[in-house]
């Protein structure tokens, strides 16, 4: 995704996966409107199952709202909760077959 950045990256401390940090971005979707977001880069300690050592978030919402560890924390919660997913849909073959 192409940004601007509107600030430099900064620390904003560490989560049991890794180090978080902050920055302020500027995205233009394609009519040319100006959307600012949060990215929330996280450096692991370990690598991900696909060998990445760190991963980004974009956000939109409000530092007030939610902080950056609490995003990152959140995040991590939800890869959770897709990999078992994944994990059953192997396990009981529940992908539906389309014709396509």
């Amino acid at each position: 995704m192409p940004y601007t950045q509107l600030g430099k990256e900064r620390a904003v401390g560490k989560i049991e996966t890794g180090k978080v940090f902050e920055q302020s971005i500027m995205v233009t979707d394609n009519r040319g409107k100006p959307h600012q977001f949060r990215r929330i880069p996280v450096l692991l300690e370990k690598t991900t199952r696909d060998g990445d050592k760190e991963i980004f978030i974009i956000t939109n919402l409000p530092k007030k709202a939610a902080g950056a560890k609490k995003i990152a924390n959140i995040y991590r919660g939800r890869w959770t909760i897709e990999t078992s997913f994944q994990e059953l849909e192997k396990w009981f073959n529940s992908e539906i077959n389309t014709l396509g």
